[in-house]
Parts: C-alpha cells; sequence; structure tokens
C-alpha cells in the first residue's frame, strides 16, 4: 500500500464518495430522480478516481477517460468485475440524461437500483483499495 500525495487523495476521494452516496439516499427518500441519479454517479466517479489514486494513477479531467482508466487498471487486471465498470458507464449515461433533459422519466424503482448499485459500487472499491 502506497503512502504519501496519491493515498491522501484516495483517502479525500473515498470520503467524498460516502458523502454523496449519503445525499443521494436522503434524495431518493423524497423521490427527487435528478438529484438522486446526480449523486448516486458522482458517488461512483469519486470511489473510482480514489482507485486511480490508489494505483498511483494521475487523474485526467474529463469523466470519459476516468472511466477507461477504471476499466483499464482494475476490470482489465481482474481486480474488480466488469459489472462495475458497465455501472459506472450506465450511470454517466443516466446523470447525463437526468442532468441535460427537462424530463428525465426515471421511476422510483429504478431510482432505488441506481442507488443500490452505487452502494455496491463504492463498497467494492473501497474493499480492492484495502487489499492492495
Amino acid at each position: 500500500m502506497t503512502t504519501g500525495p496519491s493515498q491522501n487523495y484516495s483517502s479525500e476521494y473515498l470520503q467524498a464518495a460516502d458523502e454523496t452516496l449519503e445525499e443521494a439516499r436522503t434524495l431518493l427518500t423524497h423521490s427527487l430522480a435528478k438529484g438522486t441519479v446526480n449523486r448516486a454517479y458522482y458517488a461512483m466517479f469519486y470511489a473510482a478516481c480514489a482507485a486511480l489514486l490508489s494505483a498511483n494513477v494521475r487523474l485526467p479531467k474529463r469523466h470519459r477517460t476516468i472511466m477507461s482508466l477504471f476499466h483499464q487498471h482494475f476490470v482489465r487486471t481482474e481486480r474488480l468485475p466488469q459489472e462495475l465498470h458497465q455501472d459506472l458507464v450506465e450511470s454517466y449515461k443516466l446523470r447525463q440524461q437526468s442532468d441535460y433533459e427537462i424530463s428525465a422519466g426515471i421511476g422510483i424503482d429504478e431510482l432505488q437500483t441506481i442507488v443500490d448499485r452505487a452502494e455496491a459500487f463504492v463498497a467494492e472499491v473501497k474493499q480492492s483499495i484495502t487489499k492492495r
């Protein structure tokens, strides 16, 4: 396990993932679709950033590049399952739709699924990081 700046930033990103996941849960209880989708995606995004930093990978500025690097360093190497990358990509697409379309049309059951996937994503990334 590395120590130093990358590890410190990784911990900060994990904390951001936890806080953002809690925001998603709160928004879900109020059936606020756009906010729930946004916060669930960002919880996953922050966890993916933490994973990359834990592997001493410098974070790029673009979300799609982060997703690609996450796949390269964690899925292709079989440190994490393919489903996690698929969930991240799907959440990104839903977040784009939800943020930029006036009527996203996402029901409460789908919102619960999105939050559940975000919770699983964050948990698995944390477990992977602590194994290192």
